[in-house]
């Protein structure tokens, strides 16, 4: 984990100051005031005393599809007038700063997040949006924003859940100079390159960087195929840990692979926290070397970054939709055509889903018109020349590595240094010269698996929240049917979000019979209630609109509102 947050003013403010401890840094100068903190390999600072360049690096940058970018090499990158990165892979936040020339830089895909406000005499600036809460004038959500994340999922702009915050965005570029403030994003366009097919070596190189010889590797496994394909591909076993209840289906079937490898799968359990300061306990983590106890606003994401303050080194086997085309696959079947007919009520609908009833009426109302404003503005920011299959790649890239309300936007905040090797810029150039039919529906991680790994071919995978076959990967109508019945019969169906919902049962009942939700003008608390109340009795199925409620309720109560 790695993080900055700091000010820069338009005037001079500060003396000069310079603190250091282990892997964190306090400076001030000028116009800037800044601290960062991080691991060692993914903190890295060079503070100039000459005319040069000072600059810090959240994150890692890769190099040839094969190597992590070292300090010495970060120093020749950023020391250059104009900094070239349209060639680096990984997932960084750069910022430099040279008299009163401050400058910021973002990786393609925002795999790393940066939230910035201009105020009348400052920017504020923040790797996690929860801190920056701290630290601007008035902080207040946004619901319009909000309504576009959660009901069209989209990430295609660069606006926050908070008002007036932006994000730095998609091969971001911020310069500040004396006043003067240059901020721009470009949607990341897929180049392709036809001389160079795909290269399955390459790729299997990108999924196998060592990160250092004091780390060992350590994949997220779940039960389905990207972190199946993950696998397949590493050279050496590397342990395996899987995140969440032991009776989920995930963390059976990873259960399953590692007794058919030999290979022990660690749990990691956990709850979410109610407040900042809360702490946790662990049933189990990796070991003893991991602490069974942590803080933190949103909790999981505590269990990877104890285990990159030790000595492993957290490979996130999942997000793999560059691979196969998820869940926009109903938009591929309508086609180019389709979408430039502008319908956008009717595409909509194709992947926008009704909230479930957490909020007012009159608001739900126009979160709804929201997203749909902004569903019409992401199919026109599609790059001419990009044809639909490409467009769709960066849609499901945006789509997971999003910004939203929810706790998986501090996940992303802090999962880094978790390593992502399916979302990488090269794998994506690479695989867009490689047939879209012989990638959809899973195709191209079944040959992957069946040529590396052939026995994890003989176990199910995860489907609808159902062990499914695994010859039932290629068939949604086979897996669906499947699912149904094995609902029905076998009733093993709770997901994760039921389990985690049942687990804090007291704590929502007490959240929501409390005066600050009853008086909160967002909610329609007594159809939150109703459900909630169905729910814990076991007459409602599902309790998504619980989590959804749950999790924007934290930032209700983080903002004071």
């Amino acid at each position: 984990m790695s993080n900055i947050k700091g000010q820069i003013y338009f005037q001079e403010k500060f003396g000069y100051t310079l603190e250091e401890d282990k892997n964190s840094i306090t400076y001030s100068k000028g116009r800037i005031s800044i601290h960062g903190n991080g691991l060692t390999e993914t903190f890295l600072y060079h503070i100039s005393e000459s005319s040069s360049w000072s600059w810090i690096v959240c994150g890692i940058g890769i190099i040839d599809s094969s190597r992590f970018i070292q300090h010495s090499e970060w120093q020749n990158i950023i020391n250059q007038e104009e900094i070239k990165l349209d060639q680096l892979d990984g997932h960084w936040i750069i910022f430099r700063w040279q008299a009163n020339k401050f400058e910021f830089y973002n990786d393609p895909f925002e795999l790393r997040k940066l939230y910035l406000k201009q105020e009348h005499d400052r920017v504020v600036f923040s790797t996690q949006l929860v801190d920056l809460i701290d630290m601007i004038d008035d902080p207040e959500f946004s619901f319009q924003n909000y309504s576009g994340f959660v009901i069209y999922k989209n990430s295609f702009g660069n606006e926050s859940i908070l008002k007036n915050v932006k994000r730095l965005g998609v091969n971001g570029v911020l310069k500040i100079n004396d006043e003067n403030v240059f901020h721009k994003f470009t949607h990341w366009d897929i180049e392709r390159d036809l001389d160079k097919p795909f290269c399955l070596e390459k790729f299997k190189s990108i999924a196998n960087i060592k990160f250092s010889n004091r780390k060992k590797p350590v994949l997220l496994l779940s039960g389905g195929m990207d972190s199946r394909t993950v696998l397949a591909m590493q050279e050496e076993l590397p342990e395996l840990l899987t995140l969440g209840d032991r009776n989920n289906i995930d963390a059976k079937i990873a259960k399953m692979i590692g007794n058919k490898l030999n290979q022990h799968v660690h749990y990691g359990e956990y709850k979410l926290p109610l407040t900042h300061d809360e702490k946790i306990h662990k049933f189990e983590l990796i070991r003893d070397s991991v602490l069974k106890e942590c803080h933190g606003f949103f909790n999981y994401i505590n269990i990877l970054e104890e285990m990159n303050k030790k000595e492993f080194w957290a490979i996130d086997g999942g997000r793999g939709e560059v691979i196969r085309h998820g869940s926009t696959r109903s938009i591929l079947f309508f086609g180019k055509k389709y979408i430039q007919k502008n319908d956008i009520i009717s595409l909509s609908k194709l992947l926008c889903t009704k909230l479930y009833p957490c909020f007012e009426n009159h608001l739900e109302d126009k979160m709804i018109k929201w997203a749909e404003i902004e569903f019409k503005e992401a199919i026109e920011s599609m790059p001419k020349g990009l044809n639909i299959y490409e467009w769709i790649t960066l849609l499901q890239i945006r789509y997971r590595v999003k910004n939203t309300a929810m706790n998986i936007q501090a996940a992303h905040d802090s999962i880094i240094p978790t390593y992502m090797p399916l979302i990488q810029p090269s794998v994506v150039r690479s695989l867009e010269s490689y047939p879209y039919q012989k990638r959809i529906n899973n195709r191209l991680n079944s040959m992957i698996i069946n040529k590396y790994m052939p026995i994890l071919t003989t176990l199910p995978i995860e489907r609808f929240n159902t062990k499914s076959p695994y010859f039932f990967r290629n068939s949604v109508v086979l897996s669906k049917a499947y699912s149904v019945i094995y609902h029905r019969f076998i009733k093993e169906k709770q997901s994760y979000n039921d389990l985690l919902m049942l687990s804090l049962k007291e704590i929502v009942l007490e959240r929501l019979n409390s005066s600050k939700v009853r008086n909160c003008g967002w909610y329609d608390t007594k159809r939150v209630i109703e459900l909630a109340d169905l729910f814990y009795n076991g007459h409602f199925k599902d309790s998504k609109f619980l989590y959804n409620w749950l999790q924007i309720d934290f930032w209700r109560e983080r903002l004071n509102m």
